[in-house]
């Protein structure tokens, strides 16, 4: 798995911006159905130009925010999600570029589940200049945790890479000067269940 990349020189000089994409998988991965939402949040010079069919409704948030409702993720379900950016070439200077997805599941009169993804958009001047290759296995790599029984801690929802309940993204090779960013939104959800008359304790799944 190599880092993605963009050729020192444009294809087209004459082009104002080069085109990128991000791709994002969102899983439920508990027992209900939830609501999805998904907000990309891009670096200065980086914009969202489409969103994917899935997006039930696009929501400009701000200059560097775009919010995805891809409504009702079934329990179990994985959704893979991709944006198509465009890169100005101010910004290519700047490089690497750093931007945010944050991820929230939803379900029906339970608070919402909530992860946080970085990705990163780099500039090599050849191909051969790409960051060093790592293993060649499944490219989504997931360092998710479940949510404790009592429920999800206020301190570790959204946390960065490295820590337990993030996720890592993962950059992709690509072809052309076409950008892949992948990051991966695991969402463990939970359900809980009213205390019966008989006294037995709640329990989370």
């Amino acid at each position: 798995m190599s880092d993605p990349f963009l050729p020192a020189d444009p294809v087209d000089p004459n082009a104002a911006t080069e085109t990128s994409r991000l791709e994002v998988r969102l899983a439920n991965t508990g027992p209900v159905q939830a609501d999805g939402t998904l907000d990309v949040v891009t670096p200065p010079g980086v914009e969202v130009a489409t969103v994917p069919a899935e997006c039930v409704t696009r929501v400009r948030i701000s200059a560097e925010r775009e919010r995805c409702q891809v409504g009702r993720v079934p329990a179990g379900q994985r959704l893979t999600l991709t944006f198509a950016l465009v890169v100005t070439h101010a910004a290519r200077a700047e490089a690497p570029l750093l931007g945010s997805v944050h991820g929230t599941l939803t379900p029906a009169g339970q608070d919402p589940a909530e992860r946080q993804a970085s990705y990163s958009v780099l500039v090599y001047g050849r191909p051969d200049d790409r960051a060093g290759t790592t293993d060649q296995g499944d490219p989504a790599v997931t360092v998710a945790e479940s949510a404790p029984a009592g429920g999800p801690n206020p301190d570790r929802v959204g946390s960065r890479i490295g820590q337990p309940l993030s996720v890592l993204p993962v950059l992709v090779s690509i072809v052309g000067v076409f950008t892949t960013v992948a990051a991966m939104v695991i969402l463990p959800m939970r359900r809980r269940w009213e205390e019966p008359t008989t006294g037995v304790p709640d329990s989370a799944i």
